[in-house]
């Protein structure tokens, strides 16, 4: 939570409007990170790479109709155009 009004009654009224069923306010904490970390291999939306070779490395795979993945709608800019 955060001790910050505007931006809690904020949230809460973009949750209203989201008809949101859980809130997560982000901590930065180990137990966060593993939490989610298991959360997620419980879901199958990550999985864990060698971590004899890759420590710490997971493939996450998002639903293919996820609009991050809209590549064609994606701009890259960069100074060189072999870094894009």
């Amino acid at each position: 939570m955060t001790s910050n009004k505007a931006l809690a009654d904020w949230v809460a009224d973009v949750a209203r409007h989201t008809e949101a069923e859980h809130i997560h306010w982000c901590d930065g904490s180990a137990a966060e990170y593993q939490a989610l970390i298991t959360a997620m291999l419980k879901s199958g939306t990550l999985l864990e790479l060698e971590q004899k070779d890759f420590p710490r490395c997971y493939l996450h795979r998002s639903n293919p109709s996820d609009v991050a993945r809209v590549e064609h709608l994606t701009f890259v800019c960069t100074r060189n155009e072999a870094d894009a």
